[in-house]
């Protein structure tokens, strides 16, 4: 009597609550197995089992069992300050289908209690904004050139009549003076605070999208069918932007186009007090706001380009949070064909869930999510939603646990994964280096077959997907 065991990567049809074709898999049981605990970190191995009822061959209904183990972190495992060869690595949850969480999509009233909760419990860690200072490249948000140091200035301005408006003199108002008089104040304060992000940081009119110098890398023949895509955070104008697309395409050799997440592009957000309530909008209304459509009419009409086979998109902070909400319209229109050509890379991911609908690396989909475990937007995004067993995140999360990393994307993130290197006598960038730290280290986790014993500790730059494409190069296909 043949038995035929279920496919667990079905597609999920979120309309009906089913997977597509086939048995239906039942709510899986959850069971936990304590593993010993060394002096730096605490782990658990999670075994997921799932149990599915199939046909034998005389159409008798039976039951088959399928188990999948996954380390998974405690809430608690990250320490204060290790050395920075540990390093805790989590795995995708899309070989469990059935593991659906649905927290982002709860009462919004619940979320944003939620949220700022964690913002006060979090408080600390604000300081990883802009620390550590040093060391700080050229090309870095906060080295210290004419530029960068006239946009500090600006933010810190703006947040600070932001700051008062928002928690002073609104308040005062309202309860002071008439409602009308109320209004035509705000309306003011907003439409001059608007302007002058305008004219200061994006310029009056400044473009959607950007394109990375041809100084920084040029089009090679073997890319030609590759469109990498990046989408910034909160607080980034036009002279940012440009810094980060440009430090990518020095990075991994290729032209990168930067879709401008505006400090300015709505009346509502303008620096980053008013960003960061955009943020807390999007994330617990699920809110689409003119960046999440301009994402996704971009993403859509490159995945249906003929001569596209590749979109790598990246996405850091506040990008992260519309880079997913656009993933999710995009996983209910596009078929699996054309999902394939995109990959996702995040950094310091401030989103609440990234979805794939079923789809992981075996069907051409890699995401991966690089976290510092002092930054906090990591910790009040990715890092939160990932220590649950039922993760919303889709793909493998990296997080360096030491207290060095930051949040900026190029002083903190890649200056610390991905160096560069410079020619000694000129001083220009040659492209990113060889050798790193963070890549050289010790990995206490695997996608491998337990069984077979390894001889070598793993480390990331082994499993790190996005590693293998520095200076031009390409994975190996799997």
């Amino acid at each position: 009597m043949a038995i035929h065991a279920p496919s667990f990567r079905r597609r999920y049809m979120p309309q009906s609550g089913r997977f597509a074709g086939g048995p239906q898999p039942s709510p899986p049981s959850v069971k936990f197995s304590p593993l010993p605990v060394d002096d730096e970190i605490l782990v658990t191995v999670v075994e997921m089992e799932m149990t599915s009822e199939v046909e034998n061959e005389t159409g008798e209904t039976q039951l088959v069992t399928a188990k999948s183990k996954g380390k998974q972190d405690t809430a608690n495992s990250i320490p204060s300050s290790p050395p920075d060869s540990i390093m805790t690595h989590l795995h995708s949850q899309t070989a469990s289908p059935s593991l659906d969480n649905h927290a982002y999509t709860g009462s919004p009233l619940r979320l944003l209690a939620h949220d700022l909760v964690n913002v006060v419990r979090l408080a600390w860690a604000m300081p990883s904004f802009i620390w550590p200072l040093r060391p700080a490249s050229s090309l870095s948000e906060l080295a210290p050139t004419l530029a960068n140091t006239w946009c500090i200035a600006v933010h810190i301005v703006l947040a600070l009549a932001q700051a008062c408006f928002l928690f002073f003199l609104l308040p005062a108002a309202c309860i002071l003076l008439p409602m009308w008089v109320s209004a035509v104040m705000s309306a003011s304060f907003i439409g001059a605070n608007q302007l002058a992000c305008r004219l200061l940081l994006n310029g009056w009119r400044g473009k959607a999208v950007l394109h990375s110098r041809a100084a920084c890398a040029s089009c090679l023949p073997e890319h030609a069918g590759e469109q990498w895509i990046f989408l910034n955070g909160i607080g980034t104008g036009r002279h940012w932007l440009q810094g980060s697309i440009d430090r990518l395409a020095y990075t991994f050799g290729r032209p990168v186009m930067g879709i401008h997440n505006k400090t300015a592009k709505l009346t509502f957000r303008s620096g980053l007090v008013f960003d960061i309530l955009e943020c807390l909008v999007q994330r617990n209304l699920n809110y689409a706001t003119r960046d999440v459509r301009a994402t996704y009419a971009i993403l859509k009409e490159t995945l249906y380009r003929p001569d596209i086979n590749k979109v790598v998109l990246v996405l850091h902070s506040q990008g992260g949070i519309v880079g997913s909400m656009a993933l999710d319209w995009l996983l209910q229109e596009l078929s699996h064909e054309l999902l394939a050509k995109l990959e996702v890379y995040t950094f310091g991911n401030a989103a609440n869930h990234v979805n794939v609908h079923g789809l992981d690396s075996t069907q051409g989909t890699h995401i991966e999510h690089y976290a510092h475990a002092a930054d906090f937007a990591a910790l009040w995004g990715v890092l939160h939603y990932t220590s649950t067993q039922s993760s919303p995140f889709a793909g493998r999360v990296f997080t360096r646990t030491s207290g060095r990393g930051g949040h900026q994307l190029c002083q903190h993130y890649l200056d610390g994964m991905f160096p560069l290197v410079r020619d000694q006598d000129t001083g220009t960038v040659i492209g990113c280096a060889e050798d790193s730290e963070f890549m050289n280290s010790s990995l206490d986790s695997d996608d491998s077959d337990k069984k077979t014993p390894r001889l070598q500790p793993v480390k990331v730059k082994d499993v790190s997907r996005l590693w293998q494409y520095r200076n031009g190069r390409c994975p190996a296909v799997i």
